[in-house]
C-alpha cells in the first residue's frame, strides 16, 4: 500500500514538473503569437 502510494506521488511529481514546462513554452508561444498578430495589424 505504501510503496503504490510512493511511485503514485513520485508520478505525480514528475507530470506536474512535466506540466509546468509545458505550461512556460504555451505561454511563450501565446507571447509569440501576440507579437506576431500586433506585428501583422500595423
Amino acid at each position: 500500500m505504501a510503496s503504490y502510494f510512493h511511485v503514485y506521488f513520485y508520478k505525480n511529481i514528475k507530470r506536474r514538473r512535466a506540466g509546468i514546462r509545458e505550461y512556460r513554452h504555451m505561454k511563450k508561444k501565446k507571447i509569440l503569437k501576440k507579437v506576431l498578430l500586433a506585428l501583422f495589424k500595423y
